[in-house]
This record gives C-alpha cells, structure tokens and sequence, in this order.
C-alpha cells in the first residue's frame, strides 16, 4: 500500500508541475504566482501525510524520489520545459524546490508521532510564506537587502499575522495548552520565524523556516507563557544588541539578523551554556576574516557551516537517544581552531587550544556525566583538538585553501571521533 501511495503522489507532483506551467503559459501569471501555486499545491498535499503514512520511511523514499526529478528540471536544457517552467520561472537562483522535499521528509521523520510538531511547520511554510511573497510581489514598496535580492516589509508583516493565526489555530485544535500559552506561544513562532523567513536566502527559507519552528514548538509546548515571554525578551534584546554592534564587527543587517536566529535557537533548543563554542566559532571566523578570504569564508556560508553541524548532531541525538553534547561541542571547538589555522592564524590557534578544551571540560560543572573526566578522554579531546589545528594548516598551504564548508566536515569527523571513544 506504501508503495503505491508514493507513486501516486508522484504522479501527482508531476502532474501539479505540468498544469501549472500550462496555466503559466496560457495566462501569462506572473512566474512567481506560477511558483507559489506549485508551493501551496505541494505543501496542502504534504499536510495529509500523517493520514496517509503511519511511519517516516514512505515519506523519506517519497521525498528523495523527487529530489532527482527537480535537480532534472534544474538542467537548463529542461528549465523552460513543459514541467520546469512553473518551478524556474523566476529569474533569482534559488534552491526552493530541493529544500522543500528535504524538509518535509526531515520534519515528518522527527514530528510525525506528534500532530502539531509536523503541521504546523509544514502549514506556516505552505501558506505564510506563499502569502508573503505573494503580497511582497504585488503590494511591495518598502524593501530590505538580502543576499542575491530584496524583500519587502509589507510580505514580512502578512508573514508574521498569518503564521499568528495558523499557529493558534493548530495549536488549539491540535494541543492542550492553555488559551493564554496558545496566544503567546503563537506569537513567538511568528514573530521568530518571520526573523528566520527575512534572513534566508535564495530559497533556503524552504528549509530552515520549517526546522526552526518546529525546534522552537517542540521544546516550548508545555512551558508556561511568563517563561516564553522571557525567552522572547531575550532573544529579541539579543539581536537587538547584535544589529548594533555587527557593523564594528563586519556584519551587516542580513548576516547578524541569521547569526543570532542560529545561536538562540541552539540556546533554546539545548541550553545557554550550549552556545558558548558556537560563540567562539563565530568570534575565531569574525577575528580571521580578511579581504584575501572573501571569497570562501562569508558570514553567511558560515552561518550555513553552524546551522547544519548543530542540526546535525541534533538528528543523530534525537534519532539514536545517544548523548551527544560531548561530541556536539568538540565539533565547534574543532570548527574555531581550524578557522583560524586555515586562514593562516596558526599562533592565534594555538593560543586558543586550551580555551577551547577548557570550555568544553567545564561542561561538566553544569551538566554533571555530560563530559568524560578521566584521563584517557581528556587526551584524546586533546589530542582531536590538536588535529585540528594540524589539518588547518595543512589546508592553508594549499594552492586554494579548503573553503569554511571543509573546514565544516573536519569539525564534524572530530566530534563524531570523540563520541566514538566514549560510547
């Protein structure tokens, strides 16, 4: 029965692509209302999976079967096609399309034992943004930077009072908080995800809207609203500081608005000590970043290096049950020192090596069992950091250095050497 489910709805994809590249032509809609009916067809169809589906493994293969089907379509020989038109139309480049199957099969797989976990992500994708850009298209004036383009306030605005009313709606018909908690946790998701929305770019909303609602949903339901109204304030007074001070630091607007998104949802998710090396992180990449390294090392690819390496141990805690902050926080100790040595900052990385051990040895003053204390494991936390260094200068005597995203893989092989030592 599975199997024939994903076939029909693959049937259905293609079907939903060909009539609205038909309708594209025959109306001459604009390519992004083309786009976003596409959006809305898909995501609607989305929301019935946890009817349709009793287990994440249809929904994975249903997924992954139309990731080829678009990379297909993003050939440019098949972009203006009967079927890649609705979905290329536009002239931005974006990864839209790509990201929204992933996300889908990702929430699906963490969310799906829990109704609400799943549709509301899935519904604030589905409809919010294809509101916001719809209403940004037609009704925008007053714009804002982002990397690749523009977005308008008048889109954030409809963002922000439709995923209000979608939450509350869900969060009523799907939960058992409280009428306050409905209202004010409603409120957070919106106002956070328009943040998330505003600062993605070149269609990775389609990824990290859904992943960040639903973290922020899944750790905040049953927390009492004087608890969210402080988690509020402070990640609102946070970016605030953050917007103020990121000029001095090299950060514009678009960078320093995803950067804090990134920490605080990592402070939200996990616990405040938990940003401390994602912190580091940032500061060792704000300290060696030259014009000689614009080229592989912006704020934003960084931001993308973090995002995935925290979401990454994220999964493979939540999915496996294993304990995973020892590892988690040697991989952005790793990421640090390996910045800085790849970027030809080997003293300052050096100097940095035991801060970074330090830190992540004092984990246990707050999270007792959370980090080994014997010998054997304090060496080899030593020894991996010293790796690390080791590898950044290795890769900065290359012809081109390895870009941040390599220096991303490294720091995710040394958390994933430390977890295998302990377990």
């Amino acid at each position: 029965m599975s199997v024939l489910l994903v076939g029909l709805s693959l049937l259905l994809m293609v079907g939903l692509l060909a009539s609205a590249a038909l309708l594209s032509r025959r109306f001459g809609l604009h390519p992004e209302i083309a786009r976003k009916a596409i959006h809305i067809g898909l995501g609607l169809y989305c929301l019935t999976f946890p009817l349709l589906f009793d287990r994440a493994g249809p929904v994975i293969v249903l997924c992954g079967s139309a990731v080829p089907l678009m990379l297909v379509l993003r050939a440019s020989r098949h972009r203006h096609s009967s079927l890649g038109a609705g979905v290329h139309g536009v002239a931005r480049e974006s990864y839209g399309e790509l990201l929204f199957a992933v996300s889908v099969a990702l929430i699906f797989t963490l969310g799906h034992r829990q109704l609400v976990t799943y549709l509301l992500p899935i519904a604030i994708l589905t409809l919010s943004d294809a509101a916001a850009a719809l209403v940004g298209v037609r009704y925008g004036r007053v714009h804002f930077r982002i990397e690749g383009g523009y977005k308008s306030l008048e889109g954030a605005v409809i963002f922000l009072l439709t995923a209000w009313i979608i939450s509350m709606c869900l969060l009523l018909i799907f939960s058992d908080v409280s009428r306050l908690s409905v209202i004010v946790l409603g409120a957070l998701i919106a106002v956070y995800g328009t943040l998330m929305e505003g600062a993605s770019w070149h269609g990775w909303d389609n990824f990290f809207l859904p992943v960040a609602i639903y973290l922020v949903l899944v750790h905040a339901l049953g927390v009492p609203s004087i608890a969210l109204l402080e988690t509020a304030s402070i990640s609102l007074a946070c970016w605030g500081i953050v917007l103020l001070v990121g000029p001095r630091l090299g950060l514009d607007r678009h960078a320093a608005t995803f950067l804090t998104a990134v920490i605080a949802t990592i402070g939200m998710v996990s616990s405040p000590w938990n940003i401390v090396l994602p912190i580091t992180a940032l500061l060792c990449h704000l300290a060696s970043r030259d014009a000689s390294h614009e080229a592989f090392s912006s704020h934003l690819r960084f931001g993308l290096v973090l995002t995935i390496l925290a979401l990454t141990w994220y999964v493979i805690g939540t999915i496996t049950t294993v304990p995973i902050l020892y590892a988690f926080n040697t991989s952005f100790a790793a990421l640090a020192l390996g910045l800085l040595a790849v970027r030809g900052r080997t003293y300052a990385a050096l100097a940095m090596l035991p801060v970074c051990w330090a830190l992540i040895e004092a984990r246990s003053l707050v999270g007792p069992g959370v980090t080994p204390t014997d010998v054997g494991s304090e060496l080899r936390l030593l020894g991996v950091l010293i790796l690390a260094v080791a590898a950044g200068v290795l890769g900065q005597r290359l012809r081109r250095p390895p870009p941040c995203e390599a220096v991303g893989v490294m720091s995710f092989a040394a958390g994933i050497t430390m977890l295998a030592s302990v377990l």
